[in-house]
């Protein structure tokens, strides 16, 4: 068993890095896919240079952490950050299938939230004027309902569904993951100073990947030439499913914690440059 498991991480690894859609359905009623935005801030108001010397590098990133919502299980065993408002969505290889993901959520064993997440860096180089920061995620698990369509069936057979399989539950646990940002000063059109934040999955040391109930029907398979045949179509359809859960959830969870973390990260270069950092509206 271990050893699929490091096959499977592997081969996610070697896939493409970009998945066909991160949609947030929360966004916009008039478009199926929408990206991933920042919130909105009324004004950055830019005063006198700021004793740094008063405050740790990590101190408005380590803040952001621990203020992110959480919810507890009805069992107590693990808090949760629900996901629900996003789906992933990406074309399968092995059969003319489009695989979609939603209801996801990330679980945070343990019966407290707290340390769920640790800065593991963070460094400021004043040469650069670059900020390098690092979180770490101890022990984290993400669940998500996985559908088959082909979008096709309509039009081929208008009594055939488009739906092929049940909603079935994946779920994937990173021991150790993480996301890296690097986070520079860029000046912007009106001459004030903005801030770019790139932010890079850590891979994590454990990696494990489960699926429960997702049994595929027979009108999946698309060989005809006799039960060993529909075993390995089976097997590589699963596996690919396994695959781009993996590398849906690297891209979603890069994203989703560079979204959370960038006012602090933006705060935290710019106090570092010298500056205060207030807010008020316009």
């Amino acid at each position: 068993m271990a050893g699929r498991v490091w096959i499977l991480f592997l081969l996610a690894i070697s896939l493409p890095d970009k998945i066909s859609s991160i949609t947030n359905i929360n966004k916009t009623e008039n478009s199926a896919e929408s990206r991933i935005t920042s919130p909105t801030v009324s004004s950055i108001i830019i005063s006198v240079p700021y004793d740094k010397n008063q405050h740790q590098c990590s101190y408005r990133i380590e803040s952001t952490i621990n203020s992110m919502s959480t919810r507890r299980s009805s069992s107590g065993h693990y808090s949760s950050l629900d996901l629900s408002g996003y789906a992933l969505h990406q074309p399968l290889r092995s059969a003319p299938y489009e695989m979609y993901v939603t209801d996801m959520r990330v679980k945070i064993p343990g019966r407290t939230s707290n340390n769920w997440a640790r800065v593991e860096q963070c460094r400021f180089d004043p040469t650069m004027s670059t900020l390098q920061s690092r979180l770490i995620f101890r022990d984290i698990a993400v669940t998500g309902a996985v559908k088959l369509y082909d979008e096709n069936a309509p039009l081929k057979n208008p009594l055939r569904p488009s739906t092929m399989t049940d909603k079935c539950k994946m779920t994937i646990r990173l021991r150790r993951a993480g996301v890296g940002f690097t986070t520079v000063p860029r000046r912007a059109r009106t001459g004030a100073v903005a801030v770019s934040t790139t932010a890079t999955f850590i891979e994590p040391q454990f990696v494990s990947v489960h699926a429960y109930g997702c049994d595929l029907p027979s009108s999946v398979y698309q060989r005809t030439d006799g039960p060993e045949a529909r075993d390995r179509d089976d097997s590589d359809i699963s596996q690919e499913m396994e695959e781009v859960f993996l590398k849906g959830i690297r891209t979603l969870i890069t994203n989703y914690m560079e979204k959370e973390m960038e006012q602090a990260l933006r705060d935290t270069l710019m106090i570092n440059l010298g500056y205060s950092v207030s807010y008020g509206k316009r």
